[in-house]
């Protein structure tokens, strides 16, 4: 019969939580993996692993590392309380960097327990590829406007008659043109503009163009699209987490209202266990403290509060207001 020592026992016992722990902390993550796919030299290839903090525990993200210096990690959020969301960001250098490569990203968090996640990116960069600028960056673009981005593509390779043949974005509020060009060392190329039109919906602008080329043994390249369509008002922060709170306490944050013109807040449109009292004098920025009041029951509790102006129409905003209502502690 086998017989268990103390030592024995107190290995597995640790094991069992070191196990139990890392478990915990791979549910921080709900995306561990991606692919950049085929990118052009200079191309700006970046992801956000995002992380969201389900427990009742901070988190501490202690540091992170790549196994690769292709990728370059980034903590965009060190401390996580509950609820609150964060992320790792991973950079392709494209940059110093050709060919197939790929990293495993540690994310190294002590506390409330200690362990670490690895995450990983994938990504083959063409040398004979080189992209100005690396990518089609609208930036901040007013509701209702349109606007142009172009980006110059040059073969540096040895294939004769090389050329971009189609450009395909799923997008339907942008469209893009091709025009071929000869370079003054007389090297293939090409100019990509990109149109995002006037009609395209408020939000952030995360895209990826296909373009497809007459290179047999690579006919694909990805060229990221980034931007922001901002409304008439904005609305900060968009998500906004009041903390921990006890029955039937209550507590109190701000929201800042923004808009390029004088305004007045004529309504709030939120849940009975918010109270948002509002002016009546037209500015640039409103400043509006928001009350939560707490229940008799636990639980997590999340609402969208609306905020209405004399703007007209579409020139309103909104924010996803979250909270944890806890039992109180013992006397």
């Amino acid at each position: 019969m086998l017989r268990l020592t103390p030592v024995t026992i107190f290995l597995a016992l640790l094991l069992a939580a070191t196990a139990r722990g890392q478990d915990w902390a791979e549910k921080l993550f709900p995306v561990k993996s991606h692919d950049f796919g085929v990118v052009a030299r200079n191309a700006k290839a970046e992801f956000t692993f995002r992380m969201e903090n389900p427990y009742a525990a901070d988190v501490h993200v202690a540091s992170v590392r790549s196994s690769c210096g292709c990728s370059t990690p980034q903590i965009l959020k060190s401390d996580l309380t509950t609820y609150e969301t964060g992320g790792i960001l991973a950079v392709f250098n494209t940059g110093s960097f050709t060919g197939k490569h790929g990293a495993t990203i540690t994310v190294t968090i002590d506390r409330p327990k200690f362990a670490e996640i690895q995450l990983r990116v994938d990504g083959t960069i063409r040398g004979d590829v080189v992209m100005q600028p690396g990518d089609v960056a609208f930036g901040a673009v007013s509701t209702g406007e349109a606007a142009d981005r172009e980006v110059l593509i040059e073969y540096h390779g040895f294939q004769s008659g090389w050329r971009i043949e189609h450009v395909h974005c799923s997008n339907p509020h942008l469209k893009c043109q091709l025009q071929p060009l000869q370079t003054v060392a007389g090297r293939p190329a090409c100019r990509l503009t990109a149109t995002l039109a006037s009609d395209a919906p408020v939000g952030y602008l995360h895209e990826q163009l296909v373009l497809t080329t007459t290179d047999p043994s690579a006919r694909q390249l990805s060229v990221p699209v980034t931007g922001r369509i901002v409304p008439p008002i904005t609305l900060s922060p968009a998500s906004l987490y009041l903390g921990v709170v006890p029955v039937n306490q209550q507590v109190t944050r701000k929201l800042v209202v923004m808009g390029k013109q004088p305004f007045r807040v004529v309504a709030i449109e939120c849940d009975e266990c918010f109270e948002v009292p509002i002016g009546d004098t037209a500015q640039k920025v409103h400043v509006l403290p928001l009350t939560f009041k707490a229940g008799d029951q636990p639980g997590k509790v999340v609402r969208t509060i609306k905020v209405r102006t004399d703007l007209g129409d579409g020139a309103e905003a909104e924010c996803t207001a979250s909270v944890a209502i806890v039992a109180a502690p013992a006397e």
